[in-house]
């Protein structure tokens, strides 16, 4: 086994831990995402069991979400020689919450914080020039809403082949590709601010397939990586035509 997935295999059980101020962060981050997601339980008459059954159902699956997009980040974060903590953004968690408030749950945005790298010198000799930088923070910060996606995508399938037509599963697809989306968003802290800045084309087609993937499935009912990626190719392209080409000469 080569040396450097032992070293993350043996930090991830050794290091591998929320603080204290990283666990309110993700404990306020779940709950309010919950309550973004439960807020409308899409029932035509308001029942209070059927609201709490929903709100649970909420809560457990966006836990799910935010769980392993966070921890698929900090496990990464070590292969790439850093520690990485999780903090909220309370203008993301307000935002979303006046969204669904608004919009009657309608609508969801989420998007309750971002990461912060902190180098582990043990673990990064030589070669490396100490210190964050640009590309560990893009493909640390990538690493969580693509596994968000791969996450839920995977009991999709599942609930596909099967035939089992699982409303909870649906569920839990539409919060893994809506958290994907809103952690994608370029603005700071958020995962698509440092995934932006890494590479500008790589991240106009990388929203392009999750967000072309998600429209298929919502107007078209299809699931398809093929035509996503190929919805992410024309945004890269109609991007670099109009906008980084011009930025280049």
């Amino acid at each position: 086994m080569p040396w450097k997935v032992q070293d993350v295999i043996y930090k991830t059980k050794t290091d591998f831990r929320f603080e204290y101020n990283e666990t309110i962060a993700v404990l306020v981050a779940i709950i309010a995402s919950a309550f973004i997601i439960g807020f409308n339980d899409r029932s035509r008459v308001f029942n209070i069991t059927d609201w709490i059954i929903n709100m649970t159902e909420s809560l457990v699956l966006v836990a799910a979400v935010i769980l392993v997009h966070i921890s698929v980040q900090k496990i990464y974060g070590f292969y790439q020689g850093f520690r990485v903590e999780y903090k909220l953004w309370l203008y993301g968690v307000g935002i979303g919450l006046i969204i669904a408030l608004l919009s009657k749950g309608r609508f969801w945005l989420l998007a309750p914080g971002g990461i912060f790298l902190h180098f582990l010198p043990a673990h990064r000799l030589g070669w490396f020039r100490p210190g964050t930088n640009i590309t560990a923070y893009g493909t640390i910060a990538f690493s969580g809403p693509l596994a968000s996606i791969f996450f839920v995508s995977f009991f999709k399938t599942l609930d596909i082949w099967f035939g089992w037509q699982s409303e909870l599963i649906s569920k839990l697809f539409a919060i893994g590709w809506a958290y994907a989306i809103g952690n994608l968003l370029p603005i700071p802290p958020l995962d698509g601010s440092r995934f932006f800045y890494y590479s500008r084309l790589t991240y106009a087609f990388t929203v392009g397939s999750i967000v072309g993937y998600g429209l298929l499935i919502y107007f078209v009912g299809i699931f398809s990586f093929f035509w996503a990626l190929l919805i992410g190719g024309i945004v890269w392209l109609l991007y670099y035509i109009f906008l980084e080409s011009k930025v280049l000469v």
